[in-house]
């Protein structure tokens, strides 16, 4: 297995070789939600359009919330990212990706990737279409039901025709356990040696968010013979809403059963102020053969956006892979001076930073000490106290149901629309590459419906839970939280920090109430942090 620091960013993410031999296995990926699924096949398209493919062949296509939170169903990439695959619609990638699920769950964006769309288009899938049309037009009977038949078996031949041919099959967790979509009819014929019975080899992206059934999914069902688990201990963990599945020890991922058991890695618990144990050092299983591997280099952030999360979470040995000159902060934002670099004490400025200019910190605290309102979960009413359930700021589920409280802070909304609208006037950051980020979903909505639908549409607005995984140039992110009784909820996971943290590539603005929130340790080490870099006296 191997695993590696949030704060990572783009280090841990790389091609898949294409195959010159029609014999060898593709190579099946995962994640536990289709957005990490998704993310993962903009990723090798990416490559392709960088130049890392693989070959192109004759078969390619033709034609919380914190659980106070979202859906994953709903994300899609950026304008820039549509904007760089535009052209790949109308020619055929090199790497043969197949992506399995319900389409309506893909994005947009690699939704004619899909399994249906890529079979459809074969002339096995063709001819389907053509039999179901003719059914259609039968009148009840024999010759109809001999019809739908046939197409069944059409659908049934194309489908793994397409799995037959790919270099890559891209699934949820739980998608990669369905036969059907893998040649339900598997056996029956000739055509069955041409379906890939097995992977070798099984990939899990986000692999600390799955729980550990679903991460059994593809390395049983799919008979692997070897794993790679890519994902991040301090982050966020899976999601798992029955509290006898939690005490049963299922709130743990396969991931961090096998980093525990291992060699190399130390995931303990450690005290409000105490520095993250090293990820190096020994366990108390010398004998086992796995042996987690750190992506230490991250290629996302900002090196002084990386400086705090690679400190507190990471034992200092995250690297920067981008200096300053790339990811310069940007207009429209009064960033504070570095006083660290001013007074010498930053050490050497990154590969890339100018020494005759003075240094930006791009992290921006914003106190506001307006105060929190709670808001039913499940109501539209987002103003509305009332809700169903007894829930609170700790009831984190993501039930389709949503009910309980949540929380929203009308004061930090207008701060981070204050700033937002200083960005904007700026132009120095087209707004697809803004996020708005929130632990709770009252005032994830609440922001939407300020936002409006145009710039809804552009800007993303998710809680911190349904960003996982994800970056944006900008981050703006409200705490919410604010009470004369210090009470932070579920911002008192340090793990939810780090994601909010990670997230932005040149600029962070946080917006909240520095008295609730030096209630928790982490944040309390994180404000001395801004206040000590920056010499702001609001943190």
């Amino acid at each position: 297995g191997g695993g590696g620091g949030g704060g990572g960013g783009g280090g841990g993410r790389g091609g898949a070789e294409a195959s010159s031999s029609s014999s060898a296995r593709p190579v099946l990926v995962c994640a536990a939600s289709n957005v990490a699924v998704d993310n993962v096949i903009l990723a090798l398209l990416e490559l392709q359009e960088r130049g890392g493919g693989g070959e192109r062949g004759a078969g390619d296509r033709d034609g919380g919330d914190d659980v106070d939170g979202d859906g994953d169903g709903d994300a899609s990439p950026s304008f820039e990212s549509r904007r760089r695959l535009h052209h790949l619609r109308r020619q055929p990638p090199p790497l043969r990706i197949v992506r399995l699920g319900p389409p309506a769950k893909a994005s947009p964006a690699v939704r004619h990737l899909s399994l249906a769309a890529l079979a459809a288009a074969t002339p096995a899938g063709k001819a389907a279409a053509a039999a179901r049309a003719a059914a259609a037009s039968q009148p009840p009977g024999a010759l109809g039901r001999a019809s739908r038949e046939r197409a069944a078996q059409l659908e049934e031949e194309a489908r793994r025709q397409v799995l037959a041919r790919a270099h890559v099959v891209a699934a949820t967790t739980v998608a990669a356990g369905d036969e059907e979509a893998f040649g339900g009819g598997r056996g029956r014929g000739a055509d069955a040696e041409t379906t890939p019975p097995f992977f070798p080899f099984v990939a899990v992206d986000e692999a600390t968010q799955a729980t550990e059934p679903s991460s059994l999914i593809p390395l049983i069902l799919r008979r692997a013979t070897s794993a790679l688990l890519v994902g991040d201990p301090r982050q966020l963990p899976p999601t798992v809403i029955s509290r006898e599945a939690a005490a049963a020890g299922l709130g743990a991922s396969l991931f961090e059963r096998l980093s525990r058991g291992g060699e190399g890695a130390d995931f303990g618990e450690r005290g409000d102020d105490e520095p993250a144990a090293s990820l190096s050092s020994p366990s108390s299983s010398p004998s086992s053969s796995i042996r987690p591997f750190l992506l230490d280099t991250q290629y996302r952030m900002h090196p002084a956006l990386a400086e705090f999360p690679s400190g507190r979470w990471y034992a200092s040995l995250l690297r920067d892979g981008v200096g300053e000159a790339q990811r310069r902060p940007p207009r429209g934002v009064e960033w504070p001076l570095d006083l660290r670099r001013r007074r010498g004490r930053g050490g050497p400025p990154p590969p890339g930073s100018s020494s005759s200019s003075p240094a930006l910190l791009p992290v921006l605290f914003v106190p506001c000490d307006s105060p929190e309102q709670r808001c039913g979960f499940g109501s539209g009413n987002i103003g509305s106290g009332s809700g169903s359930g007894s829930g609170g700021d700790d009831a984190a589920s993501s039930s389709p149901l949503r009910t309980g409280t949540t929380f929203r802070n009308d004061g930090e909304a207008a701060a981070v629309l204050s700033a937002l609208s200083s960005l904007l006037a700026a132009g120095d950051v087209p707004p697809s590459e803004i996020g708005i980020i929130t632990p709770y979903a009252g005032q994830a909505r609440a922001l939407r419906a300020a936002l409006g639908d145009a710039a809804g549409d552009a800007i993303e607005v998710r809680t911190v839970d349904g960003f996982q995984g994800r970056e944006k140039s900008v981050i703006l992110f409200s705490a919410v939280r604010s009470n004369s009784r210090g009470s932070v909820g579920f911002l008192a996971d340090g793990r939810r920090l780090n994601v909010a943290l990670t997230r932005a590539k040149r600029g962070l603005i946080v917006v909240g109430n520095p008295e609730t929130l030096r209630a928790d340790g982490d944040w309390r080490e994180w404000l001395k942090w801004w206040r000590e870099a920056s010499g702001g006296g609001g943190g």
